[in-house]
């Protein structure tokens, strides 16, 4: 029984860490595109920012960080880039902030 359980909980821990890693490198893919994107038009950067985390809410940190640092954000660009994410994905509203803070001090 005993034995059981052990390969058990193997089993849903190696599954959840697939899954982690999966999402980690979706997020990755998603900050380059959002980075090829904004770099190619920046002017899109907002509606950039509000498609990329429609598609995907877990990775909306990766898409600020990417967006501020393609587009060379100033602090008004900074704010719009926070607001829009987080009406796009308000349950990462704390995430959003802590990426933008590490991104763009000012």
């Amino acid at each position: 029984m005993k034995n059981t359980l052990k390969f058990a909980l193997t089993a849903v821990l190696l599954s959840a860490a697939s899954i982690a890693s999966a999402d980690v490198a979706d997020s990755v893919k998603l900050s380059k595109a959002v980075k090829v994107a904004v770099a190619s038009d920046s002017s899109r950067v907002l509606e950039i920012v509000a498609t990329s985390i429609a598609k995907n809410e877990s990775c909306a940190c990766e898409v600020v960080k990417a967006a501020i640092v393609a587009s060379d954000a100033d602090k008004k660009l900074v704010a719009q880039i926070v607001n829009t994410a987080i009406l796009e994905a308000p349950s990462q509203i704390r995430m959003i902030a802590q990426c933008a803070i590490a991104t763009a001090p000012d």
